[in-house]
């Protein structure tokens, strides 16, 4: 509140307090932690690409030459998608890391980059970035993450159009095994224009991009981070599926994530192939309306 006044009084009024001279960005990185920094994302964040391998394992070494997995495009809410992990599904591929031997922070937006092949000129393609781990998070699918309360905070002075008072919130905070960390979208005929479609020819390996929406997040010591491919995404969009069948080349597919490091990322465990994730999962439909 101190900052927004100061931001007021700076444009508003033409007070020289310093406001433009502060940091840019305050960012929560934890349901009661809050970090200040200049810009964001945070500067300096190294792009660490992970790749996926036949074994449903994600790290930093890429997958044997010719390796692929494949998946077919079908209509599949994200609970679906991130439950089981570690049992093939036919509408899903997931590749998850070992334990995480530090905290990683991602801050930024992690890109998707698969090199794939479809039987069709089109398909509807989801990717998840997922964090596994029984922990206290953000509930964000409720209220936004905050809850409005009828208690007030009062700030200088009162006038007959503003008292200056701001209703207090509290933090919505939720105790899941996981937690869907970014996700992104893209139909394939569509991966270089909204408005010109460029359908692939069938059974050609293309090269495909897209971004995930932007986040800043941690992965906690211990956490294991996983990559879900799936197609069409019921929780979001209302798109048929397209059925197509789609079979990726592992040797030359990734995520890139940017992660706040003082030093590069020497090693991601990769996990075991036996580990399996939840198997049912329990995730609330978000509150699309802002509040």
């Amino acid at each position: 509140m101190d900052t927004l006044h100061q931001w007021f009084d700076h444009w508003l009024l033409g007070v020289d307090n310093g406001i433009m001279s502060k940091p840019r960005a305050d960012v929560q990185v934890g349901p009661a932690q809050w970090i200040t920094q200049r810009d964001w994302p945070a500067r300096g964040a190294m792009r660490v690409p992970l790749r996926p391998s036949a074994d449903g394992s994600l790290g930093l070494l890429p997958a044997r030459r010719g390796a692929t997995a494949a998946f077919t495009d079908v209509r599949m809410p994200e609970t679906e998608m991130v439950a089981d992990v570690g049992t093939a599904k036919p509408g899903r591929l997931a590749f998850t890391t070992g334990a995480l031997p530090l905290d990683l922070r991602l801050s930024g937006t992690p890109v998707v980059d698969l090199r794939l092949a479809l039987d069709r000129p089109t398909a509807n393609l989801t990717a998840l970035l997922v964090d596994f781990g029984d922990d206290t998070r953000l509930d964000w699918r409720r209220g936004q993450g905050i809850t409005t309360l009828a208690e007030e905070d009062c700030h200088g002075e009162s006038t007959a159009a503003d008292d200056g008072c701001y209703r207090k919130v509290a933090t919505n905070l939720a105790t899941r095994p996981l937690e869907i960390v970014a996700r992104g979208w893209l139909d394939v005929q569509n991966r270089d224009s909204l408005s010109s479609p460029s359908p692939l020819t069938p059974g050609a390996f293309t090269q495909v991009e897209w971004e995930t929406l932007p986040h800043d997040y941690v992965f906690k010591k211990g956490h294991r981070l996983a990559l879900v491919i799936a197609g069409t995404d019921s929780t979001y969009s209302g798109e048929r599926a397209t059925g197509a069948a789609v079979t990726v080349d592992l040797a030359r597919s990734k995520v890139t994530v940017p992660f706040a490091l003082s030093a590069p990322l020497a090693e991601v465990p990769t996990g075991p192939s036996t580990w399996r994730g939840p198997q049912e999962v329990e995730l609330p439909t978000p509150e699309h309306a802002f509040h």
